[in-house]
């Protein structure tokens, strides 16, 4: 995998269940590139960085 595309929006869908949290896994070090808005939603795209 080389990005993350997350879409936020003002709902809340399933338990919430953390994204890359595993006992014993490193942080995972994400490098936002780029942000933009339409309406409610707020869509961001980050690399893995390191």
């Amino acid at each position: 995998m080389d990005e993350v595309l997350i879409h936020v929006a003002p709902v809340l869908i399933g338990d919430g269940i953390r994204l890359f949290n595993q006992k014993g896994m490193e942080p995972v070090r994400l490098e936002k590139t780029a942000v933009s808005e339409a309406g409610q939603i707020t869509n961001m795209r980050f690399r893995f960085a390191g």
